[in-house]
Formats: C-alpha cells, sequence, structure tokens
C-alpha cells in the first residue's frame, strides 16, 4: 500500500506543477481541473484522509 500512496503522491505531485505552470505562466485555463484533480487525489490517498475513512466504515 506504501508503493500505490507514493506513486499517488508523485503523481499528484506533477499534475499539480504542470497545472499551476500551465495556468499561471502559459495562461491556459483548462489545466484549472488538473489543479483540482491533483489536489483531490492527494487528499484522497493522505493517511488522516483514510483514518477518517476507517472511523466512518465503524
Amino acid at each position: 500500500m506504501a508503493s500505490a500512496r507514493a506513486w499517488s503522491y508523485t503523481l499528484a505531485g506533477f499534475g499539480l506543477f504542470y497545472g499551476v505552470f500551465g495556468v499561471a505562466r502559459l495562461g491556459v485555463v483548462l489545466d484549472l481541473p488538473l489543479i483540482a484533480g491533483a489536489v483531490t487525489l492527494a487528499v484522497a490517498v493522505s493517511p488522516r484522509h483514510a483514518a477518517m475513512r476507517e472511523a466512518a466504515a465503524r
């Protein structure tokens, strides 16, 4: 599971960088959903979010 989390954080990081660079530097507004998806992925795989999911399932 740790390997999947590491890959997810890596993908979220690259997506966030690419999206912010696209919007801020290149003016590509279409990258805004990429930023939202990257942030959502990072939150979804965070250990704190996983603990909250486990507590809700009990």
